[in-house]
């Protein structure tokens, strides 16, 4: 194992070196270009992220909790490791 990350970190800095001199092989429009084509993709993932966690808040605020709501949320891969978080007791209201 300790091979193994010893290898992919000598991999991840002759990628990274790669990398800053194909950078710097390029002409000044290219770097302002490529610059600018990341910036607004963040901004754009950014915009997204924030439309999304504002929609399921609105979801989660209008509608009463309970199981059944919950459940296609729970059922998305990636939100699994939440289910034995997520507890809803339905003597309590």
């Amino acid at each position: 194992m300790r091979k193994l990350r010893q290898g992919m970190d000598a991999l991840c800095k002759t990628a990274r070196l790669v990398c800053s001199v194909l950078r710097l092989q390029q002409n000044r429009q290219s770097v302002d270009l490529s610059r600018d084509i990341r910036h607004r993709r963040d901004i754009c993932f950014s915009q997204a992220l924030t439309s999304l966690v504002s929609a399921l808040m609105v979801k989660f605020w209008a509608n009463e909790p309970g199981k059944q709501h919950l459940q296609p949320y729970l059922l998305v891969a990636g939100h699994q490791q939440f289910h034995p978080t997520v507890e809803w007791d339905e003597n309590v209201r």
